[in-house]
């Protein structure tokens, strides 16, 4: 006679490897979808999280100068960054379909032309050649940008939103970054390491200091050749900005968020090792020797600014509201963006070579001008390298972790 089978045991027996296996494959499939994730949108997460609970900590407020500095800020680096964009277009395709997006409104109707032209010469008297240069320049790359869409049967309002996505990324970013350099500024002394900096200095450069050789140029070189260094350090922020509007259009919005990612675990790691390295920079030990650049500069008024506002930070511990707030001299930050700028359009040939031209420039600007050491620019190099390395190995490991998971689910 036979025995009948329990089958609710068996049952359970069969399906209880089961079971035990599915959050087995639970975690793994967890482990694939985090490994996908970029490693600047996790730490970025946990800065934000963890910045209330630090200011409380320090005693600082979280208020932000947003009339007084970053709303101007970031409205000026926009209207740089949309000229210099169509530039380094026109750079690497040429002028002439440029031109004719351009050109279009005004052949159809010329007298729209000769308004245009009555305005700009309104604008040189009210704003000068500068201004009135950059607002013109937007406004006929805008224009032409529009005709584009327009012939191309694209979308006016989405084309022009999806750039502002990388460039609200990068601006609450920058925020971020600001707060932490508030936060460091009234645990750490700003300057500790300034003068171990400028020994290495005196070690590469055989004896010299930076800050004796400020003091024999500030006596020899005229004041417009710093005005024209200015402008080429203080354009180095509209090279950002035109890169995430080129990699937006060209490559889409994804690749213009790995270039902001990219620069944003830069700043990072600029961020924490002036964490343990804290120094502010050459024109502070200029200063102390009166060997500051003439009071005429920008440079000049927002350094002596940084210095006393470290200062009061310092000795008070605190600080009303939080604006104009980088103070991070090594590494150099203004030579690691521009490389991750020459990685990114490493397709673009020609825009390559303006930029390494421009760039060879503004490296001189960023010496003379006493914002940094020369060992801060080995250290910019060597964060720009370390945040590439993991966007590349972030792109890899990404690609095999997300063909994998295909791959186990189609099984």
């Amino acid at each position: 006679m036979k025995v009948p089978r329990d089958t609710t045991a068996n049952s359970v027996a069969n399906s209880y490897p089961t079971v035990l296996q599915a959050p087995i494959c639970s975690v793994r499939d967890l482990a694939h979808q985090i490994a996908r994730v970029p490693l600047d949108y996790l730490t970025t997460s946990f800065l934000f999280l963890a910045l209330p609970c630090l200011a409380r900590l320090r005693g600082i407020p979280l208020n932000y100068d947003w009339k007084g500095f970053y709303i101007p800020y970031l409205i000026g680096v926009a209207l740089h960054s949309i000229g210099f964009a169509a530039i380094l277009h026109c750079i690497q395709y040429g002028f002439k379909s440029p031109m004719k997006y351009v050109l279009t409104p005004f052949l159809k109707r010329k007298g729209r032309l000769l308004f245009l032209i009555l305005l700009f010469v309104e604008s040189l008297w009210v704003l000068g050649l500068w201004k009135s240069l950059v607002i013109f320049l937007d406004f006929l790359t805008v224009l032409g940008y529009l005709e584009y869409l327009k012939v191309d049967r694209k979308s006016p309002v989405s084309s022009t939103l999806i750039p502002l996505i990388p460039v609200a990324y990068f601006s609450l970013g920058f925020i971020l970054i600001a707060s932490y350099n508030v936060l460091i500024g009234s645990a750490r002394y700003f300057a500790s390491y300034d003068g171990f900096f400028d020994a290495v200095d005196r070690l590469l450069l055989g004896g010299w200091s930076l800050v004796d050789l400020f003091g024999f140029l500030n006596s020899h070189l005229p004041l417009v050749a710093f005005k024209v260094l200015e402008k080429i350090y203080f354009f180095m922020f509209a090279q950002l900005g035109a890169t995430m509007i080129l990699l937006t259009i060209y490559d889409g919005p994804k690749r213009a968020l790995r270039f902001v990612g990219t620069l944003t675990l830069a700043y990072q790691t600029a961020t924490l090792i002036y964490f343990v390295l804290p120094s502010l920079g050459p024109f502070f030990l200029a200063h102390a020797k009166s060997h500051s650049l003439s009071p005429n500069l920008v440079t000049t008024q927002i350094q002596v600014g940084l210095i006393n506002k470290l200062n009061a930070l310092w000795s008070s511990k605190t600080q009303t509201n939080i604006g104009l707030d980088f103070y991070i001299a090594f590494p150099c930050m203004h030579l690691a963006q521009p490389l991750i700028v020459l990685w990114f359009l490493k397709s673009m040939k020609s825009v390559v070579r303006f930029l390494v031209a421009y760039d060879t420039l503004m490296v001189f600007a960023i010496v003379f001008l006493q914002w940094h050491y020369l060992a801060d620019l080995f250290g910019g190099l060597a964060v720009a390298a370390a945040a590439l390395i993991v966007h590349i190995r972030y792109s890899r490991v990404s690609s095999d972790s997300y063909d994998k998971f295909l791959h186990q689910t189609h099984d």
